[in-house]
């Protein structure tokens, strides 16, 4: 949430991405499937970058700070940061790994920020307004699904002290705004990405649009969760004429010591065209309604220089009498357009209650008794809310389930996937004083796989304040900014002694659904596999420790790096840990036999034996 404090740094350019696209169909994980459709782009390698991008503006700095025009890239170090869906069921929120974040001065100074793992948030596919309407004839326009996509990424990045320029203006105020851990300064973090171009052909392919925010850190706060105050946009009306746009939302905060609402507009207006403009709303105001009556506080800037120059992040200035309103009374924006649909065409829960999710993703093994637990935040316009007692709705995700990423006639969980996650065990706890509530998940019993090929279950987690009417999934799905999704793995037992046959049947859907890493290493090759688990030996790829009781090959390498290195395989990270382990095990078996273990750490000047 602190990004929308300042100081905050501005940049708009272009991001890359290439994720492989032929495990984003259920059917491709039947054994019988061997030859899948090869969708958008099997050959991804699950690379994500920022590049071509600039720092345009810096909110409480000035004009001429030295910031402005800095570059900002990713470093792709030690390879470049990887982007993965957590299931084929749930692609709405792919997360991004070891990103590093470097912005490169104008004088020549830089600094890097290790980005911590971040999902996406707030996705729409309806970002774009279409050619022709939105008549379901035409689907999502005229433009394809993921063109049409924008949302949020939200985390926080971490810079060494050490490391960080001495360059004057908005850098060193933000080093004493931020807060510091351990010797790093931590620096909230937002981009947005939209007019993402995945057809083949185009010029534009495997790109799309970022633009992003980062501002100082605040103690006790979310690191993903959107807010602390939301407006929520209005739907599209019903046979709605072709030109009428969509909104989506936008976060919010009400600053009472610079006297200023802060409105990230960034991710919630249609644009014309991919990656192109918002649509012109005309005039557009900000109101707020206290007893009955609503009145205008003021107008904001919802053109394309706003979103180039400061991110899409609009600031209006309160008086007193104003900010003494916008304290417990609900906020709207409306548009002098009375052509495109009523007004208003974003409000804020007249409630003034506030639930949104930290991290959104989970991976979890299948093992009865394995714990897992996420963050949730309650505000009350805008401020934290203690003691407030959260109910959780637990939905095993089938293909007819609200919110599943593929088309109902996909049958989804098993059976077996109910009661998985249940009371006593699964629950949230009160809301601290930081309106922080704990949701701890605890597996029941084995969760068992969809198929041989697609390994666990998926479930969503829908938190909701006790009291209250609980989620509608089927009429009226859950905002995204509430709902936590979590795959937990089937109880697979883990070999101690497999066979080539049992890694075989481990590998080969890495081979067929990842046509990229299989291009550089045939993993359903016996004489391959084997020739890659052994070699070369861990000192010439600078790991002289051992780990997991193996110290060479390459596949063993890749696979016991930290799960959030960039280097990590599976690159798609949905390999159970029970296989996992017996792939290990097959290694060190293997290693063992060739005379390798036992391993021992290196000697300073020489190599592990």
């Amino acid at each position: 949430m602190s990004y929308l404090d300042v100081p905050r740094i501005h940049f708009i350019g272009r991001f890359y991405a290439d994720p492989s696209t032929v495990n984003n169909d259920p059917t491709h994980y039947q054994p019988d499937v061997t030859d899948p459709a090869p969708w958008q782009d099997p050959a991804g390698l699950h690379w994500f970058r920022i590049l071509d991008c600039n720092v345009t503006s810096v909110e409480g700095g000035s004009a001429s700070d030295p910031l402005v025009g800095a570059a900002v890239t990713t470093t792709d170090l030690p390879t470049p940061a990887k982007i993965a869906d957590l299931d084929v069921y749930q692609q709405a929120v792919p997360t991004i790994f070891g990103m590093k974040l470097q912005i490169a001065l104008p004088d020549g100074t830089s600094f890097v920020g290790d980005v911590q793992p971040v999902s996406l948030n707030s996705l729409w596919f309806n970002a774009v307004l279409p050619m022709r309407g939105w008549d379901m004839q035409y689907g999502w326009g005229s433009f394809g699904g993921d063109s049409n996509a924008c949302g949020t990424y939200q985390t926080v990045m971490s810079v060494k002290e050490s490391d960080w320029p001495t360059t004057a203006g908005a850098l060193q105020a933000l080093k004493e705004k931020t807060m510091m851990v351990d010797g790093n300064l931590l620096l909230a973090f937002r981009f947005v990405v939209d007019g993402y171009i995945n057809v083949p052909g185009n010029q534009n392919y495997r790109f799309g649009r970022i633009t992003g925010a980062i501002g100082p850190v605040a103690a006790n706060q979310p690191v993903q969760a959107v807010g602390p105050r939301w407006l929520a946009g209005r739907a599209v009306p019903p046979n709605a004429n072709w030109d009428v746009p969509s909104f989506y939302g936008a976060s919010f905060k009400v600053d009472p010591d610079r006297k200023v609402m802060v409105i990230d507009m960034a991710n919630g207006i249609c644009r014309v065209l991919p990656g192109g403009d918002p649509v012109d709303l005309g005039t557009v105001n900000v109101c707020v309604t206290a007893n009955g009556t609503e009145t205008v506080l003021g107008q904001i800037d919802c053109t394309s220089f706003a979103y180039s120059n400061s991110s899409g992040i609009v600031e209006l200035p309160l008086s007193d009498a104003q900010l003494a309103s916008v304290q417990s009374n609900p906020i709207s924006i409306t548009t002098s357009r009375a052509d495109i649909g009523p007004n208003p065409i974003f409000s804020e829960n007249p409630s003034g209650w506030y639930v949104a999710a930290d991290n959104r993703a989970l991976r979890m093994a299948g093992v009865p008794g394995t714990t897992a637990q996420t963050d949730v935040y309650v505000t009350h316009w805008g401020k934290p809310a203690p003691n407030i007692q959260l109910e959780l709705m637990i939905e095993p995700v089938y293909g007819a389930t609200q919110g599943a990423t593929v088309p109902p006639t996909n049958p989804g969980d098993t059976p077996q996937a109910v009661n998985v996650f249940q009371p006593p065990t699964t629950y949230a706890t009160p809301t601290d004083d930081n309106g922080k509530s704990v949701v701890a998940l605890q597996v029941m019993h084995d969760p068992g796989s969809r198929t041989p090929q697609l390994d666990g279950q998926l479930y969503f987690i829908i938190p909701y304040i006790s009291g209250t009417t609980p989620p509608d999934i089927v009429n009226q799905p859950p905002a995204q900014e509430l709902q936590i999704s979590c795959v937990a793995w089937a109880n697979t037992p883990i070999l101690e002694q497999p066979t080539w046959q049992d890694i075989l049947a481990i590998m080969e859907p890495y081979v067929k659904l990842y046509p990229g890493m299989t291009r550089k290493i045939d993993l359903s090759v016996e004489d391959t596999f084997n020739l890659f688990a052994t070699n070369p030996p861990w000192i010439a790829m600078h790991e002289p420790q051992p780990r997991n009781g193996i110290c060479s090959g390459a596949i063993g390498f890749y696979m016991t790096r930290d799960f959030t290195d960039t280097r990590f395989m599976p690159v798609t990270r949905d390999l159970s840990p029970n296989k996992f382990q017996t792939v290990i095990n097959y290694i060190a078996n293997l290693q063992k036999s060739m005379g390798f273990l036992p391993c021992k750490p290196a000697t300073e000047g020489g190599e592990a034996s």
